[in-house]
C-alpha cells in the first residue's frame, strides 16, 4: 500500500497554538491537520528539516526552524498586530515563578519561585539575568516562595511551606528571617509611612502586624477565613483583606489592631486588591466569578463590576492609574490546576474609569504575577507552569 507519507517515516507534530485559527503553513501553503483533541491539532511531517509558519489574521507571523527526528510538542503564542503591548522578551526561571516586584527604582525586577529555592533577580535596563537569592541551607525546606514587597531599601519575601519570612537586601544579599509569622504565610503588605509590614496567613486565618525593622511580629488580627490580597489606604489608616472562601472583604482598623467591618455583597474568591493613590477606589480580583470589581471607599460598596476571564490572579495599577493589569489564569486542567490546562492564559488592560478591556495580550499555561514598572514603561507577568516570565514594553499606553 502506497501512502504519501509512509507512517513508517512519518513524525508527528503536536501543536498547541494561540490563536487556535492559525494556521500552519510550508512553502506557503498551510498544512491539514491529521487529527485534533481540544486544542491541540496533530500533524503528520517526513523526517527532516522543516521551516514552518504560524499565521493568522491580525497577528505577526512566527516562523519554526525544526529537525524532526522524533515526535515533539510545540506550544505556541502570536502576537496581536493592533496591541500596544509589545513584547520585547521572554526568560526562563526556576519552577513555579510566582509574584513579582520592581525595586522602587524600576532597576531591576524579582520573582519569587513557589516550587524552587528562593527568588531570582533581573535587571530591567538592560533586560538581563542576574542571580538568585535564597535564604542559608540552614533552614530547612527551600521551597515556597509566593509573594515579594520592598520597604525601607529590604526586599521582603513570604515562605508559606516554612511559615516564615525573609529579608534580603536589593543586591541579593540575605538579612534575616522571620519565624512564626503564621501558617502559610501569603501576601505582604505596608504602611505609606514605612512603620509596618502586614502578612496574610493562609491557614491560620490572621494578619500579622510585622515591624519593619526587625521583623519582630508585634501584632495579629485574626480574620474570618483564607486572607488573601492585602491593600493598605494612602492615609495608612485601614487595611482591606480578601478573602478567598466567601468573596468578603474585612476592613482593619491599622492603630487599633482590629477588624470593624465585613463587607458582603456577593459569594466569590476574592484574590487580589490594589487601593488607587487618591483613596477613592480598591480594584479585587475574583478567581472564582472572573470578575474585576471597582469598590467606592467613601460608600464602601461596590460601583462597577465586569466579567474579565476565568481564573483571574494579580491586578496592578499603571503609574498613573489609569489602567489596571489583570492576569487570568486561563482554564484549568479537570485534574489538577498544577498540571495545564486546555487553553493560554491572558493579560488584560482595563480602563479603570469603566472596567472596559482596551487592550490584552495572549500569556502561557497560566499567567500569574505581574508588576508594572515604576516608569509605566514595562509590564512582567509570570507564566506558571512555564517557568517562564514575559516582558511587554506598554509605554505606548503612556501616550494616550
Amino acid at each position: 500500500m502506497l501512502l504519501c507519507i509512509s507512517s513508517l517515516s512519518a513524525i508527528t507534530l503536536s501543536l498547541k497554538v494561540f490563536p487556535q485559527d492559525a494556521l500552519l503553513l510550508e512553502d506557503g501553503r498551510p498544512l491539514t491537520p491529521t487529527g485534533r483533541k481540544e486544542t491541540v491539532a496533530y500533524y503528520w511531517l517526513p523526517a527532516g528539516d522543516h521551516l514552518l509558519e504560524l499565521w493568522a489574521p491580525g497577528y505577526h507571523s512566527k516562523f519554526l526552524h525544526l529537525s524532526l527526528t522524533k515526535s515533539v510538542f510545540i506550544e505556541e503564542k502570536l502576537e496581536r498586530k493592533d496591541s500596544r503591548l509589545r513584547l520585547v522578551g521572554e526568560f526562563p526561571t526556576g519552577r513555579q515563578p510566582k509574584g513579582i516586584v520592581f525595586s522602587p527604582d524600576g532597576r531591576f525586577f524579582y520573582v519569587t519561585l513557589l516550587d524552587d529555592e528562593g527568588v531570582e533577580i533581573f535587571s530591567a535596563d538592560p533586560l538581563a539575568y542576574v542571580g538568585r537569592a535564597s535564604p542559608p541551607p540552614y533552614f530547612a525546606g527551600q521551597r515556597g516562595f509566593v509573594e515579594g514587597y520592598i520597604l525601607h531599601g529590604i526586599l521582603w519575601i513570604s515562605q508559606m511551606t516554612a511559615n516564615r519570612v525573609h529579608a534580603f537586601s536589593l543586591d541579593g544579599t540575605y538579612l534575616f528571617t522571620s519565624d512564626r509569622v503564621g501558617i502559610w504565610p501569603k501576601v505582604i503588605a505596608g504602611t505609606h509611612r514605612g512603620d509596618l509590614l502586614f502578612v496574610s496567613n493562609w491557614e491560620s486565618n490572621d494578619i500579622a502586624f510585622l515591624d519593619p525593622v526587625s521583623g519582630r511580629v508585634v501584632g495579629r488580627v485574626p480574620v474570618s477565613a483564607t486572607p488573601r490580597g492585602l491593600a493598605v489606604t494612602p492615609d495608612d489608616r485601614f487595611l482591606y483583606v480578601c478573602n478567598y472562601d466567601t468573596g468578603v472583604l474585612e476592613k482593619i482598623d491599622i492603630p487599633h489592631q482590629q477588624v470593624v467591618k465585613v463587607i458582603d455583597w456577593e459569594f466569590g474568591a476574592k484574590r487580589h486588591a490594589v487601593v488607587d493613590r487618591q483613596g477613592r477606589f480598591l480594584y479585587l480580583s475574583d478567581m472564582y466569578l472572573g470578575t474585576i470589581t471597582k469598590f467606592d471607599l467613601g460608600s464602601e460598596a461596590p460601583v462597577k463590576e465586569r466579567y474579565i476571564g476565568p481564573k483571574l490572579n494579580t491586578i496592578a495599577l499603571s503609574p498613573d492609574g489609569r489602567y489596571l493589569f489583570v492576569s487570568s489564569r486561563g482554564h484549568n486542567n479537570p485534574e489538577t490546576y498544577l498540571k495545564k490546562g486546555p487553553d493560554h492564559g491572558k493579560v488584560f488592560v482595563l480602563d479603570t474609569r469603566t472596567l472596559e478591556v482596551v487592550d490584552w495580550v495572549w500569556g502561557r499555561n497560566q499567567p500569574t504575577g505581574l508588576a508594572v514598572s515604576p516608569d509605566g514603561r514595562y509590564l512582567v507577568f509570570s507564566d506558571f507552569l512555564d517557568h517562564n516570565i514575559e516582558v511587554y514594553d506598554v509605554s505606548r499606553l503612556r501616550a494616550e
